[in-house]
């Protein structure tokens, strides 16, 4: 986790909400199914755990 965030630091993607300019209810569901797939990617999660967390992103 850490080596994947200091990757996302250098090739400078912005680090949080504030970073991203997020001002509006959408920019955020948007950015809440971004960090579904970062986790299920980062802790390694069985394919089916991974799609449950993708899906409770919509609900």
């Amino acid at each position: 986790m850490h080596a994947l965030s200091e990757f996302i630091r250098e090739i400078g993607l912005p680090t949080t909400i504030r970073g991203l300019g997020i001002k509006r209810q959408k920019s955020l569901k948007k950015t809440h199914i971004s960090a579904a797939i970062l986790r299920a990617a980062t802790k390694e999660w069985s394919l089916w755990k991974s799609w449950k967390s993708f899906r409770s992103a919509f609900e």
